[in-house]
Order: C-alpha cells, then sequence, then structure tokens
C-alpha cells in the first residue's frame, strides 16, 4: 500500500478522492535516501560478488541460504539500490525492452520486491528520503492491516500543471472504512 505525505502526490495516484490514514504505533519504517556508504557497498561486493549489485531489488537472489546481511547493510544496501535505479531510469527513459511495451515502473514498484529480506529486519514499510524525485515523500507499507483509514474525502484541483493547488472537501460519508480496514486485515491473515 502506497502513502503519501504530500496532497499533491497522493493527487497523481487518486485523482478523485483521498483516504486520510494513519499508521498503527509502532509501525517500523526503513527510511533510504541518496547516501550510502561506499565501504560497506565494496563489502558486500567482496563478499557476494558484483552480481549482487548488479540484481538490483533482486539482490536477495544472490545471497546463498545460510547467510543473512545485517540491519546495516541492508539500509545501504536499499540506499544503494534506489540511487541506482533513478539514475538507470534517467538515463535510459521509458525504452521498450525485448519487444514488450513501453510502461511507466516507477522505483516504488523495484523497490517493493525487497518486501521479504525487508520484512525480515523487522520492518513494515519502506520510506524514501531521497528528494531525488516528484514521489520522494511516499511510504510503501507491506502490511495494509498496519494503516488505519481515518476519513475519506473528495479531492479538488485548480491550475494548471505546473502551479496545481489541492485541497480536500468533507468527509465522503458513504464509503465504509471499517470494511476497507477488515478486508485488508484478512488478506494479511
Amino acid at each position: 500500500m502506497y502513502l503519501a505525505q504530500n496532497l499533491s502526490s497522493a493527487a497523481l495516484w487518486m485523482p478523485d478522492f483521498v483516504i486520510v490514514c494513519q499508521l498503527q504505533p509502532g509501525t517500523r519504517i526503513l527510511w533510504i535516501d541518496n547516501t550510502y556508504d561506499r565501504g560497506i557497498i565494496a563489502y558486500l561486493r567482496r563478499e557476494f560478488g558484483q552480481e549482487m549489485l548488479d540484481l538490483g531489488p533482486h539482490f536477495h537472489r544472490a545471497i546463498p541460504h545460510n547467510k543473512q546481511l545485517t540491519q546495516k547493510e541492508l539500509i545501504h544496501l536499499c540506499s544503494y539500490v534506489l540511487m541506482h535505479a533513478q539514475r538507470k531510469h534517467k538515463e535510459t527513459g521509458l525504452q521498450p525492452r525485448k519487444g514488450r511495451v513501453v510502461r511507466y515502473q516507477s522505483t516504488w514498484l523495484r523497490l517493493s520486491r525487497l518486501h521479504g529480506e525487508v520484512k525480515r529486519h523487522g520492518y513494515d514499510a519502506i520510506g524514501n528520503r531521497s528528494f531525488a524525485d516528484w514521489d520522494s515523500d511516499e511510504i510503501l507499507v507491506f502490511n495494509p492491516a498496519r494503516v488505519i483509514p481515518v476519513s475519506a474525502h473528495w479531492l479538488h484541483r485548480e491550475g494548471n500543471d505546473w502551479d496545481e493547488r489541492f485541497w480536500l472537501s468533507g468527509p465522503i460519508p458513504e464509503l465504509d472504512l471499517r470494511v476497507i480496514s477488515e478486508k485488508a486485515r484478512q488478506e494479511e491473515e
């Protein structure tokens, strides 16, 4: 589940309405940014080979089953993956690959594949503090049951693409948020 702290980011994904949420107390977010320790990355390259870094968000495939990353290694590796995914996306743009149709695939979609490794270290979500792209205020929550919907509002916008302003109307009473929460809990179980 993708959450945005900024209303303009949420408006890109939900053009008609917004669900205001809060995270359950104790939700652990792995915050990543555009800095990483080069020494840790060099150590991981020596320990697991260049393949680990080339795999991007699939780096877990290069780690033998009897080995595990430390929390510090995971944080720096995730930041490394994020930085290089953003740079590669900017360099290559939206180009077809091997005959497939061109489609936008955000860094967040690629990072969502880190679910197992991040969850193993006790985190419930990944947050981006790089502020390198328009969507860098988003949080990717792996367990929807950790998200508590508070209220739903119609989203209003005014202006053009470069100067848009957003605001919310009063709550939408016909949207039963308890049903959404219960469904998320059942899906997680």
